[in-house]
């Protein structure tokens, strides 16, 4: 999927991980998850921000995110990330 230019942009003022961590443990507080700013959190070099947003996105299960989710559950670095991923997946089967 391309994430829009601007949701790129938007979230690059959060160079401070404490900033992303809390934007990332926000989405499940929303109503609905602003797809394009989930997709730059969840491709964040921070561990803990990647696995807080699939944590939110494990209340909102938003269809775009499956085919990350699976590449996620497969290949991220971090293994309490991919665990996430996993429970994720097995809820959406």
């Amino acid at each position: 999927m391309n994430i829009p230019t601007q949701a790129k942009t938007g979230l690059e003022w959060a160079t401070r991980p404490l900033v992303r961590v809390a934007a990332a443990a926000t989405l499940k507080h929303l109503h609905m998850v602003p797809v394009s700013s989930a997709f730059v959190l969840v491709d964040d070099p921070d561990p803990g921000v990647r696995r807080l947003t699939l944590e939110s996105l494990q209340i909102h299960h938003p269809a775009a995110f499956k085919s990350k989710i699976q590449e996620i559950a497969a290949k991220d670095s971090d293994e309490s990330v991919r665990r996430v991923a996993i429970e994720i997946l097995n809820h959406l089967q």
